[in-house]
């Protein structure tokens, strides 16, 4: 079929616009000029001379802008359908999986193509290039923006007129705002959503509220736990609470709506440091659409608001005072302290109920609160005199089981002094005691791990250069061999292999950590820098790292973990480094690590290998099973263990995206009406039937003609007419 022609007249100037506008004001000139010239005439005849000058100074000003006559071969086009897909998690049930590739029929496309221009997108957080494939594949979306994907949509065929669109969608929107529906106006394009039935649809989900994981230690915490519902009205709902180290709570919930949304404040004391998950979960109920997003496990990052430290000490002496002066101005210590001032050899004349003093506490302290404090202290202290005895292997327990800290600290009542030999804390400590009495020397002590963090003390020069520069120790404890996975910090000077004497050891046990320090006399290294007015201290900071090291701090760790997530997604391997330092605290080399991945519901993971020359040991693994596992890393060195540290990874969990109970019939009825379009059930209706506005049309230019009229002779002769009658006019009337 022949088109049709459509004739225009368009203006393709003869001169680049700035030449154009210099005419313009010469000619303007010219005809001020002509009129002022012609001001001795009547002024009819001035008016009727200056008419046919002007119609020549126009007719020479339209020239310059070169009016064409255009003829455009043209051919109309149908209007564009914009065919929307929700690719997020929450379209990842079977059921609408299956109704996507009903609804995405080929046979209702070839229809849709037929009436339409089509364009179809993928979209989740934002818009995505479709995928003819996508469909087979499972959405993985974290995210839905409906709205924004909508105006991107709209801006990639700006200009083009559009029919409609088509939003298949289940209308759960993690970022849906409160101008969404006056943004779906905007648009002035009719949407059609099809969406799943909401009557249909019934489901519980948890998912926590937006909140810092994060815990103090041995504080309650309520955390926000919100309970999604629909199609289950009138139903109570049991929800089972399982927190690390405490019985399992379960709280009833009346649902009451559909859909339903209900805050839950759980609860929850850690007693421990460390990342632990907290489980929280909901039955199965009967036709459930989503079995995923009934458990939510939430890893929670325990750390210390103020370490708890108990100091017990056998006599008032200047170190006790000094260290409790310390603890008491640090406000990140909360400190309990006991001092023996009154001994059972002390005169006994005045009765005790005549005294001030206390009787030392030792049940309340070791039976009743021990499990409240992070590190003990014992400084210049003699178990014996005092019941403390029935106690010692609570101390040990206490480090071992439960992941405390223990330090003896020298003085005449410590380690062989108090006849700690052969008692739970000779067992506990990381060196032997020797039955040796006090060397009351005074030294200076070598530091043999100059690495390790205990020994980092914030000054440029390294820490035997410090240490050089401080007063002598008035004497020591005499210790033997530390055990084996200890670190020996510092040494007497006369330290051999062959006759060890050591100053300070360190080292894990069980779950915890223990130190020894033979001297009691660490205080005068305060003395020098307090008189020089320094801010970095070595005695604080010497004791800070003690305490940090004591209460297990993360970053005093010899074994730790490197790019370990704390999520892990459905599918996706598992990738780390755990690194290793020696007893010197640095790389070591060619130690076998042992690598454990536990879950209650799972086959048990082990991973096994060698550290490379920088100490680490690289992870890959297969994807694990979903639930949550304990990592438990080991490191041995001839058959010795090192160091070992423990971490938690939580698998193929529902994201946030899942957990978001849809359809959501408000918004999806709320996008459709303010944009002029309706809302279906999917099941109910066609790709090939929507209404579609078939008017909207566009055009497609097949060729083009141009005619000048500039250069044609009626042109310049229709102009040049009024410039001749002006001309005779003006010699008629003699104008001068």
């Amino acid at each position: 079929m022949q088109l049709p022609w459509r004739s225009s007249i368009v203006f393709e100037p003869l001169v680049v616009p700035w030449v154009f506008g210099l005419c313009l004001l010469a000619l303007t000139l010219t005809a001020f000029l002509l009129w002022k010239a012609s001001g001795t005439l009547a002024s009819r005849r001035r008016r009727i001379l200056f008419g046919f000058r002007l119609v020549v100074l126009l007719g020479a000003l339209v020239t310059l802008a070169g009016p064409t006559l255009r003829h455009e071969r043209v051919r109309s086009i149908p209007g564009t359908v914009l065919l929307l897909v929700d690719r997020s998690a929450s379209m990842d049930l079977a059921t609408r999986r299956e109704a996507l590739r009903r609804v995405l029929d080929l046979q209702q496309i070839k229809k849709l193509e037929e009436r339409f221009s089509l364009l179809r997108f993928a979209f989740s957080s934002g818009l995505e290039a479709w995928n003819d494939n996508s469909l087979a594949e499972a959405p993985t979306g974290d995210k839905t923006n409906i709205i924004n994907s909508l105006e991107e949509a709209v801006a990639v065929v700006e200009g083009s007129p559009i029919a409609g669109i088509v939003l298949i969608t289940d209308g759960v929107d993690s970022d849906a705002r409160l101008e969404a529906k006056a943004r779906a106006k905007a648009l002035k394009v009719p949407i059609f959503v099809l969406a799943p039935p909401s009557a249909s649809s019934r489901d519980l989900a948890l998912s926590a509220s937006d909140e810092s994981p994060l815990a103090f230690v041995r504080n309650t915490r309520l955390i926000k736990v919100k309970l999604s519902a629909r199609g289950v009205s009138g139903m109570e709902v049991i929800v089972k609470i399982e927190a690390p180290g405490t019985a399992e709570r379960l709280q009833r919930v009346k649902v009451q709506g559909d859909a339903a949304e209900i805050e839950l404040e759980i609860p929850f004391k850690p007693m421990r440091v460390g990342r632990q998950v907290l489980r929280v979960s909901t039955p199965l109920v009967a036709q459930e659409e989503d079995e995923t997003n009934n458990v939510l496990l939430l890893p929670m990052d325990v750390v210390r608001d103020r370490l708890r430290v108990l100091l017990v000490a056998g006599a008032p002496t200047w170190d006790v005072r000094f260290l409790r002066r310390l603890l008491k101005e640090d406000p990140g210590v909360d400190l309990v302290s006991f001092f023996i001032l009154r001994t059972p050899e002390d005169s006994n004349q005045i009765p005790e109920e005549e005294l001030s003093l206390i009787p030392f506490p030792e049940r309340e302290l070791f039976e009743e609160q021990l499990h409240t404090f992070d590190v003990v202290l014992f400084v210049d202290f003699n178990f014996a005199p005092y019941s403390v005895g029935r106690y010692l292997g609570r101390i040990r327990r206490f480090v071992e089981q439960d992941g405390g800290g223990f330090a003896m600290i020298g003085g005449m009542r410590s380690f062989f002094e108090g006849q700690y030999q052969g008692t739970d804390i000779a067992r506990l400590l990381p060196v032997a005691i020797t039955e040796q009495a006090a060397d009351l020397r005074p030294f200076m002590p070598k530091v043999l791990a100059p690495n390790h963090p205990i020994m980092a003390l914030g000054l440029d020069s390294g820490s035997e250069d410090v240490l050089a520069a401080m007063p002598l120790l008035h004497g020591r404890n005499r210790l033997g061999e530390a055990k084996p996975g200890a670190s020996v910090i510092m040494v007497h000077p006369e330290h051999t292999e062959a006759s060890p004497a050591p100053i300070m050891v360190a080292a894990p046990v069980g779950r915890g950590r223990a130190l020894a320090l033979a001297v009691d006399s660490l205080w005068r290294w305060q003395l020098s820098a307090a008189a020089k007015g320094q801010k970095a201290r070595p005695y604080y900071r010497i004791w800070h790292n003690m305490l940090r090291w004591l209460s297990g701090d993360p970053a005093f760790s010899r074994l730790s973990w490197e790019e370990l997530p704390s999520d892990l997604e459905k599918g996706r391997r598992l990738q780390f480094s755990l690194r290793l330092r020696g007893h010197d605290w640095k790389p070591l080399a060619d130690a076998n690590l042992h690598l454990t991945l536990k879950n209650p519901d799972h086959k048990h993971r082990k991973v096994k290998g060698t550290t490379d020359k920088e100490g680490r040991f690289a992870v890959d693994l297969d994807p694990l099973e979903s639930g949550p596992w304990n990592l438990e890393a080991s490191a041995l060195l001839g058959g010795q263990e090192l160091a070992r540290s423990e971490a938690v990874i939580i698998a193929g969990q529902a994201s946030a995206e899942r957990r978001l109970v849809g359809p959501n019939a408000t918004l999806i009825k709320e996008l459709a009406q303010a944009s002029g379009g309706v809302a279906y059930d999917w099941n109910e209706r066609k790709l090939s039937d929507l209404p579609f506005d078939e008017t909207q049309r566009g055009e497609r230019i097949e060729a083009i003609r141009s005619e000048p009229l500039w250069n044609h002779p009626l042109w310049l002769l229709f102009f040049l007419i009024p410039g001749l009658l002006a001309i005779a006019l003006r010699r008629r009337w003699q104008l001068a």
